[in-house]
């Protein structure tokens, strides 16, 4: 509970209030939404698809107060601010009694690979608290959230500020000593997170990715989002090698902040030594003050090792020892990110991925080309309704480079008809070449490739992964999962034998 004069203070620190009509009152709860309200909430009025009834609702249900840019024609107290985002953030961290400092904080960005990464170091902590009888560490990512209480689905890669530190305080309340959280570059643009203090900021990666009138204006807004990572860390890591790099390392000087790397050379404080592939697993060996360790994952593609160097020196940092590392990594699944099948005359590799941008498309296709040489690639995707032009312009370049034949299929189409979609990615394919079909059904699509391809292909079906569900005009339709879809392909064909 907070009292709404000591809310008040805080928006004035950061010269947020403009005014208010209400007296000091309790304040037992904070929130956005109003199917969420209880006696005695404080309602922010947030969003540009915000209407005056969700207003009304919560006054009904328990809102005591409201707190917008506007002032609304409601017989309720408010209190105006000059930006909403940025106000909902501070109060959000007052209100729950800056959690963040009560606990060690790992944020991760990039625009490839920080589902993968976060799922790393995760299993990497568990295993060294479970060796020290500990708690897990917290998990906020885009495919789960786990706060010491429950673990839920995730809706947004980074949930809304209220919702953020909501879980961060039942984590400290729960015990936890680790939230490592996957960081987004709209959570970073639009004031979710901005205040929180990491102890520990990993960058990834960057790539052309969310230029769009509804994310990011442009390339530089996108990256230069990015870079608030690093705003209010007390740590940095990054990938020595990622593209622009001179910007990362100015804005951690500017920052003063102390830092490791990770990449193939050498000079970083990690580096890829050698690796091979044995069975179903990767195995490679890094450099780290001058000592060589082996790991072992079972993610294959050689892109991920990117990503467990990273979780590597992140657990080093935290100290971390080798073999809580060694099998936290072996020990990873990501679900839904990536699968590899392979049938058993090897003649035949049904690749399932979430990959959806032009950097994962080429990562990916950099690893077919080195892991299965001589094999054809038929490339199997779509792209969602509201799709920025510089992604599909990304996807289209890349896949037309090394497809064989390529199949355009359904995927998040949202308000947008997949003809409407499809067409769009027909005018960008069909000037570079001819080897393409549109099919109006995922399962179809990958059935049919399949059946009518030739020895020594691999079939990469990109952008769904694990997902058994399209959404189609605001609603979650449910379909089998590519992987579903190409398990059973896999195991039809190999019982043939």
């Amino acid at each position: 509970m907070k009292k709404l004069n000591d809310i008040i203070e805080i928006l004035k620190k950061f010269s947020l209030f403009i005014g208010s009509n209400i007296e000091d009152i309790d304040i037992e709860e904070i929130t956005y939404d109003s199917r969420n309200v209880k006696n005695n909430t404080l309602f922010f009025c947030k969003g540009l698809n915000f209407k005056e009834e969700y207003l009304l609702s919560s006054k009904e249900t328990g809102a005591v107060c409201y707190v917008s840019e506007k002032k609304y024609d409601v017989d309720m107290p408010y209190i105006l601010v000059n930006d909403i985002r940025i106000a909902m953030m501070e109060i959000s961290r007052f209100f729950y009694d800056y959690p963040d400092r009560k606990i060690k904080t790992i944020g991760v960005t990039g625009t490839k690979g920080k589902s993968t990464t976060v799922m790393y170091i995760k299993n990497i902590l568990d295993e060294y608290l479970r060796k020290n009888s500990k708690k897990p560490a917290g998990l906020i990512s885009s495919i789960d959230v786990y706060d010491g209480i429950s673990t839920i689905g995730a809706s947004l890669t980074t949930p809304e500020a209220i919702d953020l530190y909501r879980y961060i305080k039942n984590a400290v309340d729960s015990g936890l000593e680790y939230m490592i959280i996957e960081t987004s570059s709209q959570a970073l643009k639009y004031y979710r997170i901005n205040n929180l203090e990491f102890d520990l900021s990993l960058f990834l990666n960057i790539g052309e990715d969310h230029v769009s009138p509804l994310e990011h204006s442009s390339f530089d807004d996108y990256f230069d989002s990015k870079l608030k990572i690093f705003n209010n860390s007390k740590f940095a890591i990054y990938n020595k090698e990622i593209d622009f790099v001179d910007k990362v390392k100015s804005v951690i000087k500017d920052k003063n902040l102390n830092y490791m790397t990770f990449s193939n050379d050498d000079s970083s404080d990690i580096s890829l030594v050698e690796y091979k592939f044995i069975d179903d697993v990767l195995d490679f060996s890094v450099k780290y003050e001058e000592n060589v360790e082996e790991y072992k994952i079972h993610q294959y593609a050689t892109y991920n090792i990117e990503n467990a160097m990273a979780a590597i020196l992140t657990a080093k940092y935290f100290g971390i020892d080798y073999e809580s590392i060694y099998k936290g990594l072996i020990n990873s699944e990501v679900d839904g990110r990536e699968n590899i099948l392979i049938t058993n005359d090897e003649k035949y590799v049904l690749y399932v991925s979430y990959a959806h941008n032009e950097l994962s498309f080429q990562k990916t296709y950099d690893f077919i080309k080195e892991r299965f040489k001589n094999y054809s690639i038929i490339s199997i995707y779509g792209i969602s309704g509201n799709v920025a032009e510089n992604r599909l312009n990304g996807l289209v370049k890349t896949s037309t480079k090394v497809s064989d034949y390529i199949y355009i299929v359904p995927e998040d189409s949202g308000y947008t008809s997949y003809d409407d979609i499809s067409k769009k990615i027909i005018n960008k394919i069909s000037p570079i070449t001819s080897n393409y079909m549109k099919m109006d059904d995922r399962e179809e699509a990958i059935r049919y490739a399949f059946e009518n391809s030739g020895d020594k292909t691999v079939i990469f079906i990109a952008g769904k992964g694990n997902e058994d569900f399209q959404k189609i005009n605001g609603k979650k339709i449910k379909i089998k999962s590519d992987y579903q879809v190409a398990k059973e392909i896999i195991e039809d064909y190999n019982s043939r034998d």
